[in-house]
């Protein structure tokens, strides 16, 4: 793996889409790169559910073929993300957060990630959090599989729920950007907690997705816009812009 800077991990979506475009980096480096990060910080915040190194490497690589054919799909083709764990994947775990649900396995993958994956964004690993979406209450921050999430800002804060690791590992530089849901709160809870941009868009098709009964909140993306040093402080970084989606 070729050697990737600090600098990069906190860039935007936009910047690392030109790289990879003008194949200054290469996508399965940039893969490699956060996935190894992810993996080694996620749990420092309590936001990493399960990593899924190989998968994303294997699209990385499939990412690479496509751009040396002039094959472009568009602004997240390559880019590394994770999403709630909320969210199906086929063959793998999808908790909820919840200890009950640990062993859980579907056999397909959430509407979300089929579309990322047909613009080639490349699953880097599922993120932590609240249990059941925060059906069971926010009375105890501690009420998740991986533990409270941690505010990559100051460690001894909660990143908020029930996105928790969704919120936490965009502001640490952990991945670009990360899928999370909301019914009330959910999202922009963390997003404010942690730092980072939040869209919320009209509802979306949840198939993969828990739902809470009654709720049927939205599927969306959080980018970063400030910049945490990943070693839990609290010195502000360079404001960071959002890209609509």
């Amino acid at each position: 793996m070729a050697a990737v800077s600090e600098e990069l991990f906190f860039s935007t979506i936009p910047e690392l889409n030109q790289l990879l475009v003008a194949r200054k980096i290469s996508a399965e480096d940039l893969a490699r790169a956060f996935a190894q990060r992810l993996e080694q910080l996620g749990p420092r915040y309590n936001a990493l559910a399960l990593p899924l190194p190989q998968h994303a490497i294997r699209k990385a690589k499939e990412v690479d073929r496509d751009i040396k054919r002039d094959r472009l799909r568009g602004p997240l083709q390559g880019i590394p993300y994770g999403v709630k764990d909320l969210l199906s994947f086929a063959g793998e775990p999808t908790t909820w957060g919840a200890r009950p649900y640990a062993g859980q396995v579907f056999d397909y993958n959430a509407t979300v990630v089929e579309k990322l994956a047909g613009v080639g964004g490349v699953l880097v690993g599922k993120l932590a959090m609240v249990e059941l979406a925060g059906g069971g209450g926010y009375r105890y921050p501690s009420a998740s599989l991986t533990g409270p999430g941690l505010n990559p800002w100051d460690r001894t804060r909660w990143s908020g729920g029930s996105s928790s690791g969704s919120a936490a590992a965009v502001a640490a530089g952990l991945v670009p950007f990360a899928i999370g849901s909301e019914t009330s709160g959910s999202i922009v809870t963390p997003a404010s907690y942690c730092g980072v941009t939040a869209l919320r868009r009209e509802p979306p098709r949840r198939h993969g997705a828990f739902v809470d009964p009654g709720q049927a909140g939205p599927v969306r993306p959080e980018r970063r816009r400030l910049r945490p040093d990943p070693a839990g402080d609290r010195r502000q970084g360079r404001q960071r812009s959002g890209v609509g989606g």
